[in-house]
């Protein structure tokens, strides 16, 4: 396995681990035939069948206030000895156990480093986070039905990035007390809050937003203003045949997600660069610049 630093936005910096081309062929294997089976609680929204960030938006249409609260360090926060516990624990919605067989030790070897710990960057670790998060998500969920009540409130996970929304105004600040205490408390995993990036909001004043998705106050999606602008940009850029080969890549990925968020503002740029959006994805050489090393 290999080790790479990266910068956070935020300050920091975040390691990555990338997987032997041998591993990474075993934890296809393993994710195909094991991992991508295992049941998901249903407020997980990453990394299961079906999810996506629209869908978890999506979930929360309709209410008025919201609050993310962000797990610090999540996949490292997650230990092999977590995944253990998670599949042997009664309570755990699993029909198997793993313990003293040859997939218990191949996934100890080949998905955990060597600490124990879950990478950052390996493929497998978003479906063991989901096994060891289960018994949390549905914890969670019940703990914060019997304070609020069920039907009155949402709550979603996209792997460390957790949102509550409800309509009833003040509720948020006591599920981010409730919140805290719980993952405070949770033996599950060591899990904390990363305060500096809680967040509270509402689509009344403009400041909801669901990963990345902006919650409008007629209870429609919207991308955010900085995904606008950034795909207008490089589509000028693209119009000028100045777009770099990296850049460009990146701009077919964002159209398609704004494709999914907000349709509307992507017709009105197809509209806008009709010159450019036909030979998009198709034809490169025509449309992209050449980097200089």
């Amino acid at each position: 396995m290999k080790r790479f630093e990266l910068s956070k936005r935020g300050g920091g910096r975040r390691t990555i681990w990338r997987a032997a081309i041998e591993t990474k062929g075993l934890q296809y294997s393993l994710i195909k035939n094991y991992l991508e089976h295992l049941p998901v609680h249903a407020a997980s929204q990453a990394f299961s069948p079906g999810s996506s960030i629209k869908k978890n938006a999506s979930i929360h249409v309709g209410n008025h206030y919201f609050l993310r609260v962000d797990l610090k360090d999540f996949f490292p926060s997650l230990t092999f000895e977590n995944l253990r516990k998670a599949t042997l624990s009664s309570n755990a919605k699993f029909d198997f156990s793993l313990e003293g067989s040859d997939s218990f030790a191949l996934i100890q070897g080949a998905c955990f480093d060597r600490d124990g710990k879950l990478p950052i960057g390996y493929s497998t670790s978003p479906f063991i986070a989901n096994v060891v998060m289960f018994e949390f998500d549905e914890s969670l969920e019940v703990t914060l039905q019997s304070e609020f009540g069920a039907g009155n409130f949402n709550y979603t996970r996209y792997a460390d990035d957790m949102v509550f929304s409800t309509s009833t105004r003040g509720v948020c600040r006591k599920a981010y007390r409730k919140i805290k205490n719980f993952v405070a408390d949770f033996d599950g995993a060591s899990l904390s809050v990363n305060d500096r990036k809680t967040h509270f909001g509402s689509t009344g004043k403009g400041t909801a937003f669901v990963t990345g998705v902006h919650m409008l106050p007629n209870g429609k999606l919207a991308a955010t203003r900085q995904l606008r602008e950034r795909v207008k940009f490089l589509l000028y850029l693209l119009t000028k045949k100045r777009i770099p080969e990296k850049e460009y890549s990146q701009l077919i990925g964002l159209l398609a997600h704004l494709r999914s968020v907000d349709p509307a503002y992507h017709t009105k740029l197809s509209t806008d660069f009709y010159s450019v959006f036909p030979r998009l994805g198709k034809d490169r050489t025509a449309t992209t610049s050449s980097e200089r090393t």
